[in-house]
């Protein structure tokens, strides 16, 4: 399939100017990661799932983030390949609308391959989990009942990090704040430009000249 070659470049979105957050009582955080999917090509022979060997090191690497930013260890919970089951996954997220209170925040990273939403169970695409059977509903949480798992905590900052290849480059403020997204999946001879960027799996960012971002 056609790829585009070389760094995209893209004009710079103008900064969008936030307010400062007040600091959360408490910061939990559920991190989430499948790289051997071994358990997931024998529940599925057919399927060609190749595991993912950088999960494991950027797991780690956010629950260092954390901890460096003083998060005690008690809330921080690391789901990591035969742990990352799709029951533990919806319970752990149930458990968190449990502890984590209104004034909290909460650092949701959740790394595997993605399905496309055509072979989700209500529209939207699901993350492979250790245990996840393409064919068997019962063993697939999509990204709809994910959100609303999230939207259910009492907590009104939630930070969501979903990395399973969704092709695009999101801008954060520096106290998490949502502020604009460019990219999207695609194969196309067309690399296109601006917000409607075509990628396929960007890796890296780095600062151009003429306010512009490349994309590698």
């Amino acid at each position: 399939a056609p790829r585009t070659s070389g760094p995209a470049k893209i004009d710079a979105v103008p900064d969008i100017k936030a307010a400062a957050m007040p600091k959360p009582a408490k910061t939990w955080g559920l991190l989430v990661g499948v790289s051997n999917f071994s358990n997931v090509r024998k529940l599925n022979p057919r399927a060609g799932v190749d595991d993912l060997r950088g999960v494991k090191g950027d797991v780690a690497l956010i629950k260092k983030t954390l901890k460096e930013l003083n998060v005690p260890e008690s809330q921080i919970k690391v789901l990591a390949d035969s742990e990352a089951t799709t029951a533990a996954l919806r319970n752990a997220l149930r458990d968190l609308g449990a502890k984590a209170g209104a004034d909290d925040l909460v650092v949701f990273y959740l790394a595997s391959h993605g399905m496309p939403k055509q072979e989700g169970i209500t529209g939207f695409g699901y993350p492979v989990t250790f245990d996840t059977r393409f064919s068997e509903k019962a063993s697939i949480i999509d990204f709809e009942e994910i959100q609303g798992l999230l939207k259910a905590l009492p907590s009104k900052r939630v930070v969501w990090v979903a990395d399973t290849f969704n092709h695009r480059v999101q801008k954060f403020d520096k106290d998490g704040g949502f502020l604009f997204a460019f990219g999207g999946g695609g194969v196309s001879n067309d690399p296109g430009s601006g917000r409607s960027t075509v990628f396929f799996g960007p890796r890296d960012i780095a600062e151009c000249e003429k306010q512009q971002i490349g994309v590698f």
